[in-house]
């Protein structure tokens, strides 16, 4: 739906760059569920580029962190 109005070669990092932090806000995600996504989608726009159908991949200029503390302590075995 966000991006339907588009064409694939017309897709900007600016418009991918705000659906990210439509999605991060909306559903508080961190940074790596974040590039856990952009890996993802990732593989639409290799196809993509192998099919001639861009020249270069919108993603290539987003970056995210990739080692990023927990939100919360890890509880391995508790007393409970």
């Amino acid at each position: 739906d966000e991006f339907s109005h588009y064409k694939m070669s017309d897709l900007t990092h600016h418009a991918l760059r705000a659906w990210f932090g439509k999605i991060q806000t909306e559903n508080n995600y961190s940074e790596r569920t974040l590039n856990t996504i952009k890996s993802q989608i990732n593989w639409l726009f290799r196809a993509l580029i192998d099919d001639g159908l861009i020249e270069e991949s919108p993603l290539k200029k987003i970056k995210f962190k990739r080692i990023v503390p927990a939100r919360r302590q890890r509880v391995i075995l508790s007393i409970e």
